[in-house]
C-alpha cells in the first residue's frame, strides 16, 4: 500500500512539473504575441517621414562645430529633430531595459542606426547632462546603444538571415529558358 502511495505521489509531482513547464512556455508565447503589435508600431514610426527627416537633419545638417552645446540649446531647426530622434530611442530603450521588447529584434532592425545616432548626438547629450547637473538624461538611449553594441547587430543579422550567392550561368540560362516557355 505504501508503494502505491509513493508511486501516486511521484506521478502527481511529475504531472505538476510538466504542467508548470507547459504553463511557462504558454506564458512566453503570450508575451511574444503581446509584444508583436508594439514592435510593429515602433518600427513603423521609425520609418515614418518625420523620423526620416529627423535622421537626415541629425546626420547632414547638425553642425560639427557646436558639439559642446547642450541638446536643448541648439537652434530650433536642428534641436527639434535631434530631440525627436533621441527621445524616440530613449523611449525604445525603456521598453528594452524593462524586457517589454526583445533587444535582439531592435538590434537587427535599427541597431547600426541607433549606434550611429548615439555617436552623432553623444556630445550634445553629455553637454545637456552637464547643464542639468545630472547624469540620467537620455540614459535609456545610452543603455539601448550599449545593449545593441554588445549584441553586435552585424553578427545577429548574419546568424539570422540567409544570403543569396550570384547565380551561376547554367542556372540563370535554365531559368531564362523556363520563362520563355511559360
Amino acid at each position: 500500500m505504501a508503494l502505491v502511495a509513493l508511486l501516486v505521489s511521484i506521478f502527481a509531482a511529475a504531472t505538476t512539473v510538466g504542467a508548470a513547464a507547459i504553463t511557462w512556455r504558454q506564458l512566453r508565447a503570450a508575451e511574444r504575441a503581446n509584444m508583436f503589435p508594439t514592435v510593429v508600431e515602433l518600427f513603423r514610426e521609425y520609418r515614418s517621414a518625420d523620423m526620416l527627416e529627423a535622421r537626415r537633419v541629425v546626420f547632414q545638417v547638425l553642425a560639427e562645430d557646436v558639439r559642446d552645446t547642450p541638446l536643448t540649446r541648439l537652434p530650433d531647426a536642428v534641436r527639434l529633430p535631434a530631440i525627436q530622434l533621441s527621445h524616440y530611442l530613449d523611449n525604445l530603450g525603456v521598453l528594452v531595459s524593462d524586457g517589454l521588447v526583445d533587444p535582439r529584434i531592435v538590434a537587427r532592425f535599427l541597431g547600426v542606426s541607433a549606434i550611429a545616432t548615439w555617436i552623432r548626438l553623444e556630445p550634445y547629450i553629455r553637454s545637456e547632462r552637464t547643464l542639468r547637473g545630472d547624469d540620467i538624461y537620455q540614459m535609456h538611449f545610452e543603455n539601448l546603444v550599449a545593449t545593441v553594441r554588445d549584441l553586435n547587430p552585424h553578427r545577429l543579422l548574419e546568424q539570422k538571415l540567409k544570403r543569396l550567392t550570384p547565380f551561376d550561368d547554367e542556372l540563370r540560362n535554365s531559368l531564362q529558358r523556363a520563362d520563355r516557355t511559360s
